[in-house]
């Protein structure tokens, strides 16, 4: 059992289930036959005479007002006994009569997992986080939630089947939309899909993707790449990379630059040289990790320097396109070659050293 599963059982053992569920009601009188079977009930210590005074209430008072709190209490006894199929049984009947009964779905998720059946494991796995949404709001309900939400992500671990993932994303989903599971699933899922090489399937998860979640950089920084290579669709670049630098979006330095060296190429493309220069001085700063992409906008930056330069016969700026120019043409890429004939012109046309 994983490191974490044994920390969320601890947790369980060690927080006291003081708030019983309210349809949980232990009669007041101890009048009559099931009023002494419940009063011996309170005050048995041994565990296995008690849990025949359990039974027999269970089996001679299914109409009393106290049948759910006894079918709690010996829910607890069967966890105890590993008598699995009557946890389950009770943990059925419980939640019949109050869907919000967490303790008898954690129980009963308990008793799932120790027999082994994975459908008995999701199915209680998601019963149990209904139920924590229904209770209370309490550190148990949050520990509950968090102890089903890992039992429906755990298939997903051990596959790279997309369908397998794809239907504990949607179990997760159902239980928990804000599930810390949910985003590293959902990326996991985007990139078997990438990887398959299937662009229209990937295309549209991502899309999907960005519905749920408007500023997931993964996704923006795909669909911008995407529509910039080979200049598929500029505009859709455009806008996916606006959102990429957006100060919404959660993407990291090294994200946004590339957003930033898309939108400064374009420009540069575009003659809007004012949007390359802001775009691309972003942008480069970060871009050692990416060699190439640095190249281009390195080459972008100096043309656009050049061009205003030129339009305004500004030398400082002209000298700066030169050695934007001289420093792409170090770096191995597509530009290395342009880059360095370029620097070369601009050093002989306005004699710079």
């Amino acid at each position: 059992m994983e490191a974490r599963v044994r920390k969320f059982i601890l947790a369980f053992f060690l927080c006291a289930l003081a708030a019983l569920p309210a349809k949980r009601h232990l009669a007041e009188t101890t009048e009559g036959p099931a009023g002494l079977i419940l009063q011996q009930i309170i005050q048995e210590t041994d565990s296995t005479r008690r849990v025949e005074y359990l039974r027999m209430f269970l089996e001679r008072f299914p109409q009393h007002e106290s049948y759910t709190w006894v079918l709690g209490e010996a829910q607890t006894h069967y966890l105890a006994a590993k008598d699995f199929d009557n946890v389950l049984r009770a943990g059925e009947t419980l939640l019949l009569a109050d869907p919000a009964d967490l303790p008898a779905a954690h129980i009963a998720l308990q008793a799932a997992q120790a027999k082994g059946a994975a459908n008995l494991v999701q199915l209680w796995a998601q019963r149990t986080a209904d139920a924590a949404l229904r209770a209370e709001p309490s550190d148990y309900a949050r520990q509950c939630l968090a102890y089903a939400e890992y039992f429906l992500y755990a298939p997903a671990l051990q596959s790279s089947d997309p369908k397998v993932l794809q239907s504990a994303a949607a179990r997760l989903e159902k239980a928990n939309p804000a599930s810390e599971y949910l985003p590293q699933l959902r990326a996991r899922i985007f990139q078997l899909h990438r990887q398959s090489g299937n662009i229209a399937q990937t295309l549209a998860l991502a899309e999907a993707k960005l519905k749920q979640d408007p500023n997931q950089p993964d996704m923006l920084l795909f669909l911008a790449s995407h529509y910039y290579d080979g200049l598929k669709d500029p505009q859709k670049a455009i806008a996916y990379a606006k959102r990429l630098i957006a100060p919404t979006s959660k993407a990291a330095p090294s994200q946004a630059a590339l957003g930033h060296t898309i939108l400064g190429v374009i420009a540069s493309q575009d003659a809007r040289l004012a949007d390359a220069e802001l775009h691309l001085r972003a942008a480069i700063p970060h871009l050692d990790p990416h060699p190439a992409l640095k190249s281009e906008a390195l080459f972008h930056l100096g043309l656009a320097h050049y061009r205003l330069g030129e339009s305004k016969q500004d030398l400082k700026r002209i000298e700066q396109a030169y050695k934007l120019h001289a420093e792409c043409a170090t770096l191995a890429g597509p530009f290395k070659d342009q880059a360095a004939s370029s620097a070369a012109g601009i050093r002989s046309q306005y004699h710079l050293k």
